[in-house]
C-alpha cells in the first residue's frame, strides 16, 4: 500500500471535511479516495468513516475518558484522529491493535504535527492498557 493511497488517512481528511462542512459523507468519500486506489483500501477508508461518523458521540465519550482537557479544546485534525483510532480499537475486530494506533499516529506525523502524534499516541495507548477506564452511563 502506498503512503498516499493510506485508507486511514483518507478517512482522517474526510472527517475533517465532513466536521467542517456537513456535506454527504458519501460525496466526500467519493472525491477523496483516490483513483485508481485497491478496493482493499476504498472499503477499509469507507468503513472508518462511516462507522466514525456512526459512532460518534460513544467515541468522544471514550477519548474524553483518557483526557483531561476537553475533546472541543483539540485542533480539528487530533479530534479526527482520536476517533478514528477508537474506532479501530473498539469497533473493529479484524484490525490489529498497533496497526491501528500506528497508522493512526502516522498520519498526523506525516502532516508534521509530532506533537500532536505523540499526545494521539499516548492516548491511544493509555486506552490498551486499560479499556476498563471508560464507565457508560446507563441507558
Amino acid at each position: 500500500m502506498r503512503r498516499y493511497t493510506s485508507p486511514r488517512k483518507v478517512a482522517w481528511k474526510a472527517l475533517l471535511e465532513f466536521e467542517e462542512s456537513h456535506s454527504d459523507p458519501d460525496e466526500i468519500l467519493d472525491r477523496a479516495i483516490p483513483a485508481g486506489a485497491p478496493d482493499r483500501d476504498r472499503a477499509l477508508a469507507w468503513e472508518i468513516t462511516k462507522g466514525t461518523i456512526k459512532y460518534l458521540r460513544k467515541l468522544d465519550f471514550i477519548a474524553q475518558a483518557f483526557m483531561r482537557a476537553p475533546l472541543s479544546s483539540q485542533k480539528a485534525e487530533v479530534r479526527a484522529a482520536l476517533r478514528i483510532g477508537f474506532y479501530q480499537l473498539s469497533e473493529m475486530s479484524g484490525v490489529p491493535q498497533f496497526a491501528a494506533v500506528d497508522e493512526t499516529v502516522s498520519i498526523l506525523s506525516e502532516t508534521k504535527m509530532k506533537r500532536d502524534a505523540g499526545f494521539v499516541n499516548a492516548v491511544l495507548r493509555s486506552y490498551l492498557r486499560e479499556p476498563g477506564k471508560v464507565q457508560f452511563p446507563d441507558r
